[in-house]
């Protein structure tokens, strides 16, 4: 089970994640699966527009040229996702000098056959703004400020999953070996390409508010997720009010982001959605992997199993069907 509540932070906090309508698998006629993310627009006051452009942080580069193409460059401003992101090693991030604690998330998506969301997109832009809570700002949550009582227990799960994603630590050297080992063999890397399609696209709802949650954890999710809302709800309201009328202010945050934002803007701004694109992040197919059949049940029984857990902390217990 532990390592089950490892995922789901790491999964969270640091890279993909899924969250109801913003996500989705589609089944293609040759079996592979694609995992989908959504990018929504609403109509607000005075003719002018907001546009959640959720994201997976690995994927294709064909996905990421696409966003920055289509709904990233076109927008009159762009609210992007990053604690600290006007550093310059963020703005100007390469695959050859990474900002810290990325390290993890690059190997992620080599060992996948996939890049890195930070890599392909062009921060560098007048019109690029960050919206994101400072790591003072962060770390002032967790010391208690606004928090229930069980913050000492959720700072110290941010600590360790932190430190997590530093390949010099224990967890980031266990990590960084089983990522090494699926680079250096195609097939399982492709198998896994497929798992991590299945998982994703299993999650659904605000993940702060899953029943089966621990308290602890329930509290990171809300600094992680909520509370970071909450500031860029905050720039959506000031930026609008510096655009021309039938100007868009997109919102560019992972997908798990993005339930909440939902309803934020339907309760503070009464914004109708007025349309709904589907982008392919990336593609699994675990029969086409080359692996053979005892691997292929491995990888799809440790898969389900992953799903079936998430499933069961995500909904009530009388709803679930199980004791």
């Amino acid at each position: 089970m532990r390592i089950l509540w490892l995922l789901l932070s790491f999964l969270t906090a640091f890279t993909l994640w899924a969250e109801g309508e913003f996500i989705r698998v589609e089944r293609m006629e040759n079996s592979t699966d694609c995992l989908q993310v959504a990018i929504k627009t609403y109509a607000v006051a005075d003719n002018k527009k907001v546009q959640l452009v959720g994201v997976s942080h690995v994927g294709t580069q064909k996905y990421y040229e696409g966003l920055q193409k289509n709904y990233l460059n076109p927008a009159d401003v762009v609210l992007f996702e990053g604690v600290d992101g006007d550093r310059a090693s963020f703005r100007h991030a390469t695959a050859e000098q990474s900002p810290e604690r990325s390290g993890l998330q690059v190997n992620l998506a080599r060992a996948l056959g996939l890049v890195f969301q930070l890599h392909h997109i062009d921060y560098d832009q007048a019109h690029f703004v960050n919206s994101d809570l400072s790591s003072e700002q962060l770390l002032a949550l967790f010391e208690g400020k606004e928090m229930p009582e069980s913050s000492p227990a959720a700072q110290a799960q941010m600590e360790e999953l932190l430190a997590g994603m530093e390949e010099a630590s224990v967890s980031g050297q266990v990590a960084a070996a089983a990522l090494a080992f699926l680079e250096l063999r195609p097939g399982w890397s492709r198998a896994m390409r497929w798992g991590m399609v299945k998982m994703l696209g299993s999650v659904t709802g605000n993940v702060s508010e899953y029943p089966g949650l621990p308290d602890h954890l329930r509290t990171l999710m809300q600094v992680l997720i909520e509370k970071r809302n909450e500031k860029v709800m905050s720039d959506i309201h000031d930026q609008l009010a510096g655009i021309p009328e039938g100007g868009t202010v997109a919102v560019f945050y992972g997908a798990a982001h993005m339930h909440d934002f939902e309803e934020r803007l339907g309760s503070e701004m009464q914004a109708e959605r007025i349309e709904t694109v589907w982008e392919t992040a990336f593609s699994g197919n675990l029969q086409t992997s080359g692996l053979n059949l005892l691997e292929k049940r491995t990888i799809s029984w440790f898969v389900n199993q992953q799903v079936r857990a998430l499933r069961m902390i995500s909904i009530p217990a009388d709803a679930s069907g199980e004791e």
